[in-house]
Order: structure tokens, then C-alpha cells, then sequence
């Protein structure tokens, strides 16, 4: 199994904290696990998974890379600037080159990030990548997702109501 290297040149990689629900954290390791074999993007997002800090809603920081998500970020050893739309591999194939698959070395090291943070990882043996998250545009929130929103704000303008007697 190929795994994702802390180290480049004997130096540690300071590496950001991915941030990932609980579901999220779900979905994702899922799709590692019945992966049938593994690839260097597999094993970097396992490798991620397992740095993850798991959040609930309402600790989820404001612009942060999750599936479904449009994301603008550089490479900064080529330097490049990029934009993707980060997928599962399980929604239908459209050829769009702006879909990246979570599964791929790009999905996986962008996954859980939050904007303005910089991923520097391993390509392969000796080809050092680095990556800003430059902006973020969220997907639309899931029903899931909206209820405990929207119950906290009914609680939030009682509470608001009750303070003004």
C-alpha cells in the first residue's frame, strides 16, 4: 500500500488540520474501505481522515472545502491557479474537467480545508506539491443541514423576544 509521507527532504510538512462532520468524516471513509484496491489518492485521503478534526455544525468553520464544494486554489510550486468542483467517484461521469474526483491526489488534499489554508503534499517520491485554498464557494445546504440552522435561529428570536419584556 503506497502511504502518504509526512516528510520531504528529512523535513516535516506542516500540514493544516482538515475539519470534516461527522457524516462527511462517514461518507469519506466509506468510500476509502470499499475501495477495491488502493491508489496514492486513496491512501492520502486516508491519511487525512485520520488528521481530521471532527466538528459538528455549528463548529464548522465558514468556507471550508467538503464535497460539492467550488474551490479556487494555487499551486505554488508550478505556480498555477486552479478551479474545481470536488465529487465523489459515485456521481455519473460527465467529462467535465472541472469535477475532481475526492478519491484523486487534488480532491483528497483539498478535502476538509479551510480558505486561506496552505497543503503541502507528496505527489510521488521526490515531487513536492503545495496548494492555497484561495476561495470557497459553498454547495447549497443540505435538509440535514438547514433544520438545526433554522431551529437555532427560532431559539435565538425567542430568546431575543423574551430578553426585551
Amino acid at each position: 500500500m503506497f502511504l502518504a509521507p509526512t516528510t520531504f527532504h528529512g523535513r516535516e510538512l506542516k500540514l493544516p488540520t482538515p475539519y470534516l462532520l461527522e457524516a462527511e468524516y462517514e461518507e469519506l471513509a466509506d468510500l476509502v474501505c470499499s475501495s477495491a484496491h488502493s491508489t496514492p489518492g486513496i491512501a492520502l485521503l486516508w491519511r487525512e481522515l485520520e488528521r481530521a478534526r471532527i466538528i459538528k455544525l455549528e463548529e464548522a468553520p465558514a468556507h471550508r472545502v467538503r464535497l460539492h464544494s467550488q474551490v479556487s486554489y494555487t499551486d505554488l510550486v508550478r505556480p498555477e491557479h486552479c478551479t474545481a468542483q470536488i465529487v465523489s467517484p459515485l456521481e455519473p461521469a460527465t467529462g467535465d474537467p472541472g469535477l475532481v474526483s475526492v478519491l484523486s491526489l487534488t480532491g483528497a488534499a483539498l478535502i476538509g480545508l479551510r480558505q486561506g489554508a496552505v497543503m503541502p503534499w507528496l505527489a510521488g517520491p521526490d515531487h513536492l506539491r503545495i496548494f492555497r485554498v484561495d476561495a470557497v464557494i459553498d454547495p447549497p445546504a443540505t435538509t440535514a443541514e438547514l433544520q438545526p440552522a433554522q431551529a437555532r435561529e427560532r431559539r435565538r428570536q425567542v430568546e431575543l423576544l423574551l430578553s426585551m419584556d
